[in-house]
Order: structure tokens, then sequence, then C-alpha cells
């Protein structure tokens, strides 16, 4: 049987995943295939949001994973290790250039955190 905290965790990353589909993130990123993010954007400030949103979601999840209001086993279940990992990947070009330009350099540290703890 499901515990609250794994049901909750469920819950809530469902629905930031679903809310990168209603915003067409999950498009986008099917599009960016294995091309360089940051070419792929160019001057597109448009795109370039809809990238922002898959970080703002790894900052959220890993965040709440680091703080221990989610459980990391249970989001594996449907999100792998591997699937956070090729995320990150592809979205760390975009992550440096956001840290640089804001001159924040732990800028979107919790899924950067969470990433590095992922065995």
């Amino acid at each position: 049987m499901f515990s609250n905290k794994k049901i909750a965790t469920l819950a809530f990353v469902s629905q930031q995943m679903d809310s990168l589909t209603i915003k067409g993130a999950r498009t986008e990123m099917a599009k960016l295939g294995k091309e360089d993010i940051l070419s792929y954007i160019g001057d597109d400030p448009q795109r370039k949001q809809l990238f922002l949103e898959y970080i703002y979601v790894g900052n959220r999840v890993g965040t709440n994973v680091t703080a221990g209001i989610l459980d990391s086993k249970t989001i594996f279940l449907t999100w792998t290790p591997q699937w956070w990992k090729d995320l990150w990947v592809k979205l760390e070009p975009l992550v440096k250039q956001e840290r640089e330009k804001r001159e924040i350099l732990n800028l979107y540290g919790g899924f950067e955190g969470f990433i590095k703890k992922i065995k």
C-alpha cells in the first residue's frame, strides 16, 4: 500500500509534469533532440522560457526531495534516475548561462543537488 508521502509525491511530480505538457515544454524538449540547447534556443525568449520551465520543475522536485518532503524512490518508479540525469545534461548549459547572467552561483541548486545524489 502507498503511504501518504508516496501518494503526495506522485501527485506533486505528476502535476509538475502535466504543467510542462500544458505549457508546450515537453513538445519543445522533444524537438530539441540531441541538439545543443543554447544553439537551439538562439535568441528566442519564448523557446528559452519553455526550457526554463523544466529547470523550475527540476529545482522544485530536487529541493523537496532534499528537504524530505518528497520520496525519491517513489519518483523513480515513474521517472527513472537516468531520465533525470539525461534531463540535467540537456539543461545544464542553460543553467550555467542563467547563473552567469544573474550572478548567482547556486541558482537552481536544488536541481543540481538532486542530480548529484542520484546513483
